[in-house]
């Protein structure tokens, strides 16, 4: 999918993975993000990633975020 912030001039892409394996009950998300711009702080995007789509599906589906 293509992302970005508002000032931003062009999008990034954003792939997510799931992977689970058939014997286990969890889930595996994977997200790489490419084409951001140079200015962009990596910690910022990872920041902003974790606690704003990733922790807020963890309190909804009630399951506990793993680094």
């Amino acid at each position: 999918m293509d992302w970005k912030f508002k000032e931003w001039q062009e999008f990034s892409t954003v792939e997510i993975v799931l992977r689970n394996e058939e014997e286990d009950d969890e889930c595996e998300v994977y997200l790489t993000q490419t084409k951001i711009p140079a200015n962009e702080k990596k910690e910022k995007l990872e920041f902003g990633w974790k606690e704003y789509y990733f922790e807020a599906m963890s309190k909804i589906l009630g399951y506990p975020q793993r680094d």
